[in-house]
């Protein structure tokens, strides 16, 4: 049985429905297949459409099936054509079913259908019930004219329910949607411009249970305006049949929303806010609409020559500042993980009571400015620019780092007085999608902001393209709280350039300087207005020197670990940990002097002599300074000779010791594991990976290699492990056993248990067996239970890899997820290749998962009956 390479079991794959004139169509890995012997005779032509390679077959991507039926003996299938790049059409096979005596021998045709529908849609609602609110002016005002050309005959084709209203006047889908009964409907649509979708969500949030109504209705939008920037994120094109094509097979996703507070009123925004240069540009060619989107290009190049400045004062939340973190911060979320824990935090819904809007965390402009911020005053800004979604216009991805529900807003500001040309590049480097990387843009992570206009009488404000009154407005982020039709659970943008390609992140952006000061400017002095001390101190690499100090690191190290157990809620012993650790003797340092290790590290040349290595024998260690050391006895974490003759410390020692505790060697309390793995906690996790992240480059640039900065080393690799980051564990194992184990001893167990994890590693997620043997030579491990898990992945042995699940700890079975999908792939092909019927039991434990699971997750198609799993049923002969 063919198996697709996503790591799944296809459902169906193979069926086979037999027609008339011996014709079949048969469910393969990605597409319906068309088998007919006879076509190139007969010169039918039901399938010609879709005849590409040979016209005896033809096949439709399942993406493309839009509903199939029986119907008197026949079936028929509606399904999408691609007629060109900007247009999409339905199509229909409509064939007899065969009826001689050998139609017995395939598929039924009631399961041909129930199946091949199923794979068509997967997680996407079928037959969705929508309801559709024209606006016939949006943009060049042919919105009518494309829904009933270009979408309706596809929603008709795929049998969605359609309620159709055509708008009459600005604000009549506010009033729709608030007194709507929802019960009726999959989804409400916008078919028109970015304001009709801006009106849905507060007509919805007028409602008097709002937070229910926005968390169960999910919004979509067909691209009929001049942004169109709502269907660009979503569905990854302004073209209105693509965009109904990703409606009939999306699915529900939330979504962050924005309330802006400007005067008495609140309003919910879901795609920007902007002052400026843009707003300026959007509301100032509304005479210009029936440009579509070359509108906004036009009134950019008009007002650069001008190089106006907007004045203001700006009091902001910033939570992520330097681009380098944003892009770990993307790197993160854009995993499968993290967008299914958010997905899964999201579809718990409101909280029971939960009946009006969230409550403002911030309040409203009205109230006094919250405690801890401060209005800074701007005067060279051109364009600030607050967004929610990564595509403002189909050729405009001003914000790349932005996510669909990570609950920040991306704030993106650049100076107005900047140079002609200059200010033409930073335009073109938009559609280049290289603004995220411009000098002169600078680009944060922020959940709040108030903005106070000044020394202007009147000017624009832009909320979702929306003409709001000047004046002040503030601004807050609601995590989740819309939901809206997705094509694939998250925006449809690329990211911020080479977001992945590399874990050490750089950017052209001015780097901070000597007490991580940014250079001068107004800019370079906002600072969050409230100090996170894991955040205030900057990375050693990016120019920020504080971590070079040895009192510093512990310090530090000091506030990771309370941030830490702060999100663990049963970690032991924490208090006394932390009231041990905050009396750390930081002048006290370990003066072991460098010996090598008895096992030598990765990648260690031998001497000449072929003479072992031993303690005493051994050759200096390597010096990544590149100097000779003047005096032996010093360690390399040494900051002077004095330092490293003291004598080591028992608060030092003993406060180490209780550390390892924290998360021992054989994984940690099961309250600590769920507390690392809960949704919730995802933004503080990042923030203390991010932050171990720092101590680890201090440790590195100051050859620090005693006791403190081993088992910090150690901390860090056990959390990250915990919290699937390679990009954290990973270098930090090899700079432990190839540096730090060389230039101070360490317990064998350690040495084992981090030699250990780097051979998992390369076995698990690296799928380097080869390399996972030299490890294992080179450091004469000698563990049963590693061992059991390397000839498991060795000989394919699903049995004995369950087996080994079961005793390994909680580290190991981080890393062994890694591999835990191709192995349970591997079972089930073998099980679909060799076996006609299973013992419920059997099929669970070698698969590792229960039979609802693999249903659900893995799309096994067989039979359970009672506690027997039938995979395939022998042919009568």
């Amino acid at each position: 049985m063919d198996i697709q390479d996503n790591g799944k079991l296809e459902e169906g794959v193979g069926m086979i429905l037999l027609l008339e004139g011996k014709k079949k169509l048969i469910i393969g890995i990605e597409n319906l297949e068309i088998n007919d012997p006879a076509a190139n005779k007969s010169g039918r032509s039901s399938c010609a459409p879709l005849i590409g390679k040979s016209p005896a077959k033809s096949t439709i991507p399942f993406n493309d099936v839009l509903w199939a039926e029986l119907s008197n003996n026949h079936i028929t299938i509606d399904f999408a054509i691609h007629a060109s790049k900007a247009l999409i059409k339905p199509a229909k096979w409509t064939f007899a079913l065969a009826t001689d005596p050998e139609s017995t021998s395939g598929t039924p045709p009631e399961i041909f259908v129930k199946t091949l529908l199923s794979r068509a849609y997967g997680d996407a609602q079928p037959q969705k019930r929508a309801y559709v609110l024209i606006n016939p002016n949006s943009g060049p005002g042919a919105a009518v004219k494309q829904w009933e050309n270009e979408v309706k005959p596809l929603f008709e084709a795929a049998k969605m329910q359609l309620e159709i209203v055509v708008l009459k006047h600005g604000g009549e889908a506010v009033e729709l949607a608030q007194n709507a009964d929802l019960s009726r409907y999959d989804t409400i649509m916008a078919c028109s411009g970015d304001g009709t979708p801006h009106e849905i969500f507060n007509g919805l949030a007028k409602r008097p249970n709002a937070a229910k109504a926005l968390a169960t209705m999910p919004v979509s939008h067909i691209p009929c305006g001049s942004g169109n920037a709502f269907s660009c994120n979503l569905y990854g094109s302004h073209r209105p049949s693509f965009a109904a094509l990703a409606i009939i097979k999306g699915i529900v996703t939330p979504m962050d929303l924005v309330s802006v507070t400007s005067g008495s009123n609140r309003i919910i925004s879901f795609l920007s806010q902007t002052l400026g240069l843009i707003a300026e540009c959007d509301l100032g060619t509304e005479h210009l609409r029936w440009m579509g989107a070359a509108r906004f290009e036009v009134g950019v190049v008009q007002r650069m020559f001008k190089k106006k400045c907007y004045p203001f004062d700006l009091a902001v939340k910033v939570e992520i500042e330097e681009k380098g973190e944003v892009k770990a911060h993307y790197k993160h979320h854009a995993s499968s993980t993290s967008l299914a824990q958010l997905t899964k935090k999201a579809d718990a819904g409101p909280a029971a009571g939960d009946e009006g809007l969230p409550k403002l965390k911030y309040g409203t402009i009205q109230d006094d400015l919250p405690e801890g911020w401060e209005l800074i005053p701007y005067d060279r800004i051109g364009t600030f620019y607050a967004g929610n979604m990564a595509y403002m216009s189909p050729d405009a991805p001003f914000f790349a780092a932005s996510l669909i529900s990570d609950g920040l807003m991306d704030l993106v500001t650049i100076d107005g007085d900047l140079p002609f040309f200059t200010a033409i590049k930073v335009l073109l480097d938009v559609e280049a999608e290289r603004l995220f990387d411009n000098p002169h843009v600078t680009y944060k992570k922020i959940s709040a902001y108030r903005i106070i206009p000044r020394d202007q009488e009147d000017g624009y404000i832009s909320i979702d393209g929306e003409k709001c009154p000047f004046g002040p407005f503030q601004a807050e982020i609601h995590q989740a709280l819309g939901r809206v039709i997705s094509k694939s659970g998250k925006y449809e943008a690329a990211g911020p350039k080479n977001w992945d390609k590399s874990s050490s992140f750089t950017c052209d952006m001015p780097r901070r300087g000597r007490g991580n000061r940014m250079p001068s400017g107004p800019w370079g002095r906002l600072k969050p207005v409230e100090q996170d001390p894991l955040q205030s101190i900057g990375l050693p690499s990016k120019g920020d020197e504080r971590l070079l100090d040895p009192k510093t690191q512990e310090w530090y190290y000091n506030q990771i670990i309370s941030r830490f157990l702060a999100f663990c809620t049963e970690a032991g012993n924490k208090d006394s940990i932390i009231r041990g650790f905050e009396a750390l003797d930081i002048r006290a340092f370990d003066p072991t002097p460098p010996t090598r290790y008895t096992r030598p590290p990765p990648g260690y040349v031998p001497s000449s002599t072929g003479a072992p290595v031993t303690a005493a024998s051994s050759p200096p260690a390597p010096n990544p300074s590149g100097k000779e050391a003047s005096d032996p006895s010093q360690t390399p974490g040494s900051a002077s000779t004095n330092a490293a003759s003291s004598s080591v410390s028992s608060s030092l020692t003993g406060t180490l010791k209780a550390l390892r505790s924290i998360i021992p060697s054989s994984g940690p309390s099961t309250s600590m594991l769920a507390a690392i793995e809960d949704p919730d906690n995802t933004k503080s996790l990042q923030d203390v990976l991010m932050a171990l992240r720092k101590l680890r480059e201090g440790l590195v640039a100051t050859k620090r290699a005693d006791l403190f900065s081993i088992q910090a080393y150690i901390f860090s690799i056990r959390l990250s492990i915990l919290a699937k980051h390679p990009e954290s564990y990973h270098p930090a194992i090899l700079h432990l056993l190839r540096y730090m184990a060389v230039w101070t001893p360490m317990v064998d167990s350690e040495i084992e248990e981090i030699a250990g994890y780097f051979m998992l590693d390369a076995a698990c997620r690296r799928r380097d067996l080869t390399e996972a043997y030299f490890i294992r030579q080179d450091f004469n491990i000698r563990n049963k239970k590693m061992d059991q898990i390397l000839k498991a992945l060795a000989h394919d042995d699903y049995v004995l890899w369950q087996f080994a699940k079961k005793q390994a700890n909680r580290h190991c079975l981080k890393l062994m997820e890694w591999a835990d999908d191709d192995l349970r792939l591997h079972t089930l092909k073998c099980f679909g290749r060799s076996y006609l019927n299973v013992d419920l039991p059997f099929l669970e434990f070698a698969t590792g998962r229960k039979w609802e699971e693999l249903k659900e997750k893995d799309s096994v198609g067989w039979e359970l009956d009672e506690e027997k799993v039938t995979i395939r049923r022998a042919r009568a002969k």
